[in-house]
């Protein structure tokens, strides 16, 4: 084999392995999990969902509980609660970690093509940005995550990629309250498109807005029906 050959395969496999390790020390700095009595508050009403095998009609720990809860929670904290039951605290930083990890993934998937430089500047930035809200473990880090994957498909333009934004928020709003800014987005972007409409490629006026009525419609794929909206 010629030397040039030797080396290239050589440095090819160096980046593949330093890449590697990158990535695992990234996935284990995204496991370092502050608490706060949020995490608590979640990790309990998902333990007392898997206790009770049904969701609570009212929050017995608030002075609030004579009143009817809609909890836009529950599946989230339905999956905290089974990560303390199964790990206990080492559940919950791994449940946390493989959720931010999967979004800086995608958020680097999404930079690519860009030069290395400046691909990894707003990769940094991005990562920073996520910070305040995944220093620790609450439905946010859900949004985060779908909020990437939302912005993906939406980017890449795609029509039949599209149809995956109803099906997303249906999940999204049984997580957590911020369905509303992926349907927002949604919203800004079927208006951009109508007005853009005729560019080569685009997605067709009707197409577009069946698909932000068919998000609307997926977010009421809840326990809780239009009272979520309420």
């Amino acid at each position: 084999m010629p030397p040039s050959m030797t080396s290239s395969s050589g440095s090819g496999r160096e980046v593949r392995l330093a890449g590697i390790g990158a990535a695992l020390v990234l996935f284990a700095l995204t496991t370092i999990t502050n608490t706060d009595t949020d995490l608590w508050g979640h990790t309990r009403f998902g333990l007392d969902m898997l206790r009770d095998h049904h969701l609570p009609s009212d929050d017995p720990y608030s002075f609030t509980q004579d009143k009817p809860w809609v909890n836009h929670e529950w599946l989230s904290e339905l999956q905290m609660g089974a990560a303390y039951a199964l790990a206990g605290p080492t559940g919950l930083a791994l449940l946390k970690g493989v959720f931010t990890f999967t979004a800086l993934v995608l958020i680097w998937g999404a930079l690519r093509g860009i030069d290395v430089a400046p691909r990894i500047i707003i990769f940094a930035i991005g990562a920073m940005s996520t910070v305040p809200v995944t220093r620790t473990l609450r439905p946010q880090v859900w949004s985060v995550v779908l909020l990437v994957i939302f912005c993906r498909i939406l980017i890449e333009d795609r029509r039949r990629a599209r149809w995956w934004c109803p099906i997303l928020l249906a999940l999204w709003a049984n997580l957590h309250g911020g369905w509303i800014v992926g349907f927002g987005i949604l919203a800004v972007w079927t208006l951009v498109d109508l007005v853009y409409w005729q560019r080569p490629g685009s997605i067709t006026p009707s197409a577009a807005i069946g698909v932000a009525l068919a998000a609307l419609v997926a977010t009421l794929a809840t326990p809780y029906g239009w009272r979520l909206w309420e």
